[in-house]
């Protein structure tokens, strides 16, 4: 079916809105404009036709949607519409325009005004009932907190259902409604962080409940959601102490309540979290892949327990939370800079020997060893070396022939080189089982 004819004063009548004038567009912003895909020139044309060529594409700086225009049906009626967002040459708060296709052409049905000049993101979302999608924008305001805003458009029209302050939100069905919530993170006075649960209610989006995240973390990191225990919806947020470490504070709703089975307040789970700075770009995630967000925790393998906080090399354990207690799932070696994470076969860990490794600083080398007699030096045992070769700085004294390709990336180059022999009893790794071993973050 085709869309209603717009008539000539309502294009005149958004020119007034929006203030923009028909003048041509500065040279520079074409120049550093990305290249239009033929839909989005035709977009542009028509809208400029209409609105005014005085305008600035605005694009927004995060999520799956970067561009200027986005393709969406946002009314439901089954034809997509075109959602631009701009300003005008002079400047102000960026706006949103939403066209529709008609007869081979676009035409705009609406304009409505943004709340700071730039975007972080834009998303779609099932916020209410009757599989209705609300459109998300995230507002960037210089020098201030974001502005979340949720915003229902039908009929030609636009309507606010709410905004919020966020410095991060994660969005998911908390409450199994098979609708979306939010999980807003936004900053208070004093440094101090809440956590906001929003939703539709009466068709506006509401605060449903919040609690406070305290003191102990003074950033944080965007929010992974997902099942944080068997039949356990949730989110788990990774945020930067004072001090640099990374910590993680697990989130889920019941019975309309926030939940914080992880947080400051329970004092040794939440401590056992803490990735010292070396560590820290070590996040949660779904490691395992059986669907259960993995947090990680760090300990110190043998020889480096009497070196100082900033000596010392760690593996990580990634593990869940069941019954009050930290289950660990899996261990590995994580190297953020390097971009790569070993996992460390549990029969490692079964029996009486122990696993260390040491780190070569300036080569790119990590080896894995057996610890003997006290002596971190003591190599004897090794059970596999990992070599990073940086294509544009390689290592010094560094034979390939020695070693087997893991991986590529970029620059990089991944190498790993297993004992002559059979190598230890029980801990010996094959070159098949080391690539599965073997992953790129």
């Amino acid at each position: 079916m085709k869309k209603r004819l717009v008539f000539l004063c309502c294009a005149l009548g958004l020119l007034l809105a929006t203030g923009c004038s028909p003048m041509p567009a500065a040279p520079e912003d074409l120049l550093d404009a990305p290249k239009l895909s033929e839909k989005q020139y035709e977009v542009d044309r028509a809208l400029r036709e209409q609105v005014g060529q005085d305008i600035k594409l605005k694009y927004p700086q995060s999520g799956s949607y970067r561009s200027a225009f986005t393709f969406h049906d946002v009314d439901g009626d089954g034809e997509e519409e075109a959602i631009v967002l701009h300003t005008c040459q002079g400047g102000g708060n960026a706006q949103i325009t939403v066209m529709d296709p008609w007869e081979g052409d676009w035409r705009v049905e609406c304009t409505y005004p943004g709340l700071s000049p730039d975007i972080d993101f834009i998303r779609f979302e099932q916020l209410m009932a009757g599989g209705r999608e609300a459109i998300i924008i995230g507002w960037q305001p210089e020098g201030s907190q974001k502005i979340l805003a949720a915003y229902r458009y039908e009929n030609r029209d636009f309507t606010m259902l709410g905004s919020e302050d966020y410095t991060q939100l994660a969005i998911g069905d908390y409450d199994g409604d098979e609708r979306k919530e939010l999980l807003v993170v936004s900053q208070e006075g004093g440094g101090r962080f809440s956590l906001l649960y929003m939703g539709e209610r009466d068709g506006v989006l509401d605060v449903l409940d919040t609690v406070s995240l305290g003191r102990d973390i003074v950033t944080f990191q965007t929010p992974v959601s997902g099942y944080i225990a068997p039949g356990v919806y949730g989110a788990a947020l990774d945020g930067s102490g004072d001090d640099g470490s990374l910590y993680t504070i697990l989130a889920h709703v019941e019975e309309g309540q926030l939940v914080l089975p992880l947080s400051g307040e329970d004092g040794m789970l939440f401590s056992g979290t803490r990735r010292p700075d070396g560590e820290s770009g070590v996040y949660s995630q779904d490691v395992t892949g059986d669907g259960i967000i993995d947090i990680p925790t760090c300990w110190t393998p043998p020889g480096y327990d009497r070196l100082d906080e900033g000596s010392r090399l760690r593996f990580i354990s990634y593990v869940n939370l069941e019954k009050g207690a930290f289950v660990t799932v899996q261990r590995a070696y994580v190297d953020p800079a390097a971009g790569f994470r070993l996992i460390l076969p549990e029969r490692w860990f079964t029996g009486g020997e122990q696993v260390t490794a040491s780190r070569r600083v300036g080569s790119g080398e990590i080896t894995i060893f057996l610890y003997t007699n006290g002596d971190i030096a003591d190599r004897s045992r090794e059970l596999l070396r990992v070599q990073v070769v940086n294509l544009q700085s390689p290592p010094r004294q560094f034979n390939p022939e020695n070693y087997f390709l893991l991986g590529k990336r970029g620059s990089f180059e991944y190498y790993a080189a297993l004992p002559p022999g059979r190598g230890e009893e029980g801990y010996a790794l094959t070159q098949e089982e080391t690539l599965r071993l073997f992953q790129l973050l």
